[in-house]
């Protein structure tokens, strides 16, 4: 896991939430960033906010694809891009 490998401190995690409460799973996210001690990062989409989004989506898919998750995936990559810039972590000793 990589709570063994690397520094707790250095340890990010991301969820993307939603007002609506049907969809929103950022309160268990936020519970295992507790547990192991992340720098938790959320961000709270509105649903119609995220759904005007699929026009600009689909034209980057390269066949079809048939699955709701391709949303949510999506926005928490844009969103965790905006915290990670590739760069290597450094192994604990």
């Amino acid at each position: 896991m990589a709570c063994g490998l690397l520094d707790p401190e250095s340890m990010r995690s991301f969820t993307i939430g939603f007002t609506e409460p049907s969809f929103d799973e950022s309160a268990h996210a936020r519970a295992v960033a507790s547990l192991f001690g992340s720098q938790h990062h959320e961000k709270m989409m509105r649903i119609d906010t995220a759904r005007d989004l699929i026009p600009s989506i689909l034209p980057q898919l390269d066949e079809p694809f048939c699955d709701a998750s391709i949303l949510p995936t999506y926005l928490l990559s844009a969103f965790t891009r905006e915290h990670v810039d590739g760069r290597t972590f450094r192994r604990r000793r």
